[in-house]
């Protein structure tokens, strides 16, 4: 058997054989999706995309999270995918070193609405596409993305490719071609990162996806072994690639290894702005009488967050010294809003970053941050923490719950946003994902 016909056996039994842990797990990674890309709607790059696709479509079977315009079903896979990863706060996943819902999801919405497929298949096919995530990052290995690829868009691609293949039924295979067709066009560049282009990777993702499939299914051929080839995705693509890696036996399924961030900005200076909220709880410190901060961060982080002077919203979102600053500052970094060009002007916030040193550390692993921050009386304060990504169910589900109500609520209205988090949270709520779409405008906001 070719190692993309393993790959897709493995991926679809984790799918039909997931227990109530994952089918729960999968509701959240909806939740927390839905109301990121709700929130994300109104951005600029969304608005873009959006007005284009409404005035393009013939076909207006779907309307767009957040948004009123109605359009097609590819152009809505494209909208939302960019939507949700617009703001930065989707959630990711380590081994894929990327995001993956926000690949993933779009596709598998826009296809629930237009089969009428029900809840439980949707969100199998959630644990589907995760499972492929984590195996087709480990199949490419790291040097992919050092090699200055963004996985969202490339494994992203892929991986959203097979969920949508197992919503769709397709035989396998039809699903070799589908991630054949995937692989040839999956793209993504780290150079993006603090521009427009970042989000259009996970709109491309998911766009790829359900053409891919739509495709296949309707005859069309791609590479029969895409994941095996040499020629195929991984080894162009790789010096350090290796196909078995992923269809390795594990003990827990991949979805279980998603993060949700708590905060609105890179994923890798999470550590930073805890451990910087960490000293100022010691309640010595203020942004008043701070002398100079020394910050400690993995040689790997210097391309992905360390911007030395952001000149924009987005790029504060991928400058540690900046987030730091607006911690200090009292800024509340879960609030996307509070990442404005506005703010990137502010003279506070350039004075603290004016103060700030940052260190690369060859030793340190990737989100390992060492913060150290001086006083002009001469006091020192230091931390050092890594990624503390909240693992327990229940508290995961009360902070997703929170997070998608505080994105959610201003955009469509409290009361469809508590509709919205009720039908897609409870664990025996067989939704409708039609009646998730029609909620999820903002025409219902009061």
């Amino acid at each position: 058997m070719t190692a993309t016909g393993r790959l897709t056996d493995i991926c679809f039994l984790s799918a039909d054989n997931a227990g109530p842990a994952e089918m729960q797990r999968a509701r959240l990674c909806l939740l927390d999706w839905l109301g990121v890309t709700i929130a994300g709607a109104q951005e600029p790059v969304v608005r873009i995309l959006a007005m284009d696709a409404a005035a393009d479509a013939l076909d207006r079977g779907q309307r767009l999270i957040g948004r009123n315009e109605v359009t097609g079903l590819r152009d809505a896979a494209l909208v939302n995918g960019a939507a949700g990863h617009a703001l930065d706060y989707d959630d990711g996943m380590p081994l894929m070193m990327g995001h993956p819902s926000v690949a993933i999801i779009p596709a598998l919405l826009a296809l629930a609405v237009d089969h009428a497929i029900n809840a439980d298949r949707l969100l199998r096919a959630i644990v589907c596409g995760a499972e492929a995530a984590g195996r087709i990052g480990l199949m490419i290995g790291s040097d992919h993305y050092a090699r200055g690829f963004h996985c969202t868009g490339t494994v992203g691609a892929l991986a959203g490719t097979m969920a949508a293949a197992f919503l769709f039924s397709l035989p396998k295979y039809q699903v070799a071609h589908a991630l054949g067709l995937a692989g040839t066009r999956a793209a993504g560049l780290r150079a993006s990162f603090g521009s427009d282009a970042k989000p259009l990777h996970a709109g491309w993702a998911a766009q790829i996806a359900l053409t891919s499939v739509q495709w296949a299914a309707k005859g069309m051929t791609g590479a029969a072994d895409i994941m095996g080839s040499q020629q195929g995705f991984a080894g162009p693509l790789s010096t350090n690639a290796e196909a078995a890696r992923g269809l390795e036996e594990v003990e827990t399924p991949f979805l279980h290894s998603i993060t949700f961030k708590a905060h609105a900005a890179c994923a890798v200076t999470h550590p930073a702005i805890d451990a910087t909220a960490a000293i100022l709880n010691e309640g010595c410190v203020s942004a008043g009488n701070v002398a100079a901060i020394v910050v400690q961060i993995a040689s790997g982080a210097d391309s992905i967050c360390n911007i030395a002077t952001p000149k924009s919203g987005l790029e504060l979102k991928f400058s540690v010294r900046a987030v730091v600053a607006m911690t200090l500052l009292g800024i509340d970094t879960a609030n996307p809003s509070s990442y404005s060009d506005a703010l990137a002007t502010d003279a506070d916030l350039l004075s603290l970053i004016a103060l700030t040193e940052v260190h690369l550390v060859p030793d340190f692993d990737l989100g390992m941050t060492d913060i150290k921050i001086g006083l002009v009386d001469g006091r020192v304060f230091q931390r050092q923490v890594g990624f503390d990504f909240v693992s327990d169910s229940a508290e995961l589900s009360e902070m997703l719950s929170n997070k998608f109500l505080s994105l959610a609520a201003p955009v469509i209205g409290e009361s469809a946003a508590e509709k919205c988090r009720a039908m897609i949270v409870e664990p025996n709520s067989n939704f409708s994902a039609r009646a998730l779409l029609e909620l999820a405008g903002p025409a219902r906001a009061s």
